[in-house]
């Protein structure tokens, strides 16, 4: 399962809308985990990345631009490489 943040989370950590999410987040992960579902939390990932001082999504709205499409990427592939044992993957492909 895959934790995608919305833009809030990464751009105004201190919103009401951000801790909402991350309420949800954790809720969501716990619940995965205890029943031995795999999680990529690509929201904690993107967030420790330093996506709030880059440009990840498009102007006025939520959704990720190619950098933040890239960015996701990367996590996924990362996350396949090292925890799900699967090789040859790139955001490039």
């Amino acid at each position: 399962m895959a934790i995608l943040p919305g833009r809030s989370f990464i751009t105004a950590p201190n919103s009401y809308s951000a801790y909402f999410q991350n309420h949800i987040r954790l809720a969501v992960k716990d619940i995965a985990e205890n029943i031995n579902v795999p999680v990529i939390d690509i929201a904690e990932k993107l967030k420790s990345m330093g996506a709030r001082e880059s440009n990840i999504f498009h102007p006025n709205e939520g959704h990720f631009n190619e950098k933040g499409h890239r960015d996701v990427a990367d996590i996924i592939s990362q996350y396949m490489k090292t925890t799900a044992g699967i090789e040859g993957l790139s955001s490039s492909n």
